[in-house]
C-alpha cells in the first residue's frame, strides 16, 4: 500500500496572528516529483481580492480575536 503525502498550510503570514506553518514530506527519496511555482497566480488572485474588498468570512468571535 502506498503512503499518502499531505501538504498542510495554515494561516497567511502578515494577514493573521498565525504565521504560515507547513508540514512538508521529504521529497528527495520519492523518485519523480514536480514543483509548482504559483507566485504569478497568487499575485493575480490577490489583485482580484483587493477589488472585491474581501473574500474572508469570519464569525464575530474570530473577528474580535483579530482586532
Amino acid at each position: 500500500m502506498s503512503k499518502k503525502q499531505i501538504l498542510l498550510i495554515n494561516g497567511m503570514a502578515g494577514y493573521e496572528k498565525v504565521a504560515t506553518a507547513a508540514m512538508l514530506p521529504n521529497i528527495l527519496y520519492y523518485g519523480k516529483f514536480t514543483v509548482l511555482k504559483a507566485t504569478d497566480s497568487v499575485k493575480e488572485d490577490f489583485s482580484v481580492l483587493k477589488r472585491k474588498a474581501s473574500a474572508l468570512l469570519l464569525s464575530l468571535e474570530q473577528y474580535l480575536n483579530l482586532v
